[in-house]
């Protein structure tokens, strides 16, 4: 099944504007070059430009424009919380953080064995 059409059946016709909770989702706009809010709308479109990973899924069009994950442009939108829906108290996790602790040189590709490995043994004191 498409992702487009599972996240419709999950969303189906629900706007934006008329969940309970106040809601929006970013977006990146590479028509463009910007970071788009939205906070009207139907929920599958944009949530589906939101977890648009280039390359992956093909871009979602919006009214001539292409959108993809709002990631490429702002991972974590605090700011766009407080000023869009006024929020005062945001907690938040960043998981994309760099961990500058120890560089990693993983040469021409990367297997997730031997990244497991590397945290698991500790060198020698």
């Amino acid at each position: 099944m498409r992702i487009a059409a599972i996240i419709d059946k999950a969303f189906y016709d629900l706007h934006i504007e008329d969940m309970w909770i106040p809601y929006f989702c970013n977006s990146t706009n590479i028509t463009h070059s910007r970071l788009e809010i939205h906070r009207t709308g139907y929920a599958w479109r944009y949530v589906r430009a939101s977890m648009t990973l280039a390359g992956l899924l093909p871009p979602l069009s919006d009214r001539g424009s292409l959108l993809v994950d709002g990631g490429y442009f702002s991972n974590l939108p605090v700011a766009e919380m407080i000023s869009e829906l006024g929020a005062v108290d945001i907690i938040a996790v960043d998981v994309g953080s760099i961990d500058d602790t120890s560089p990693r040189h993983y040469g021409d590709s990367v297997s997730g064995w031997a990244v497991l490995f590397s945290r698991c043994v500790t060198e020698p004191e």
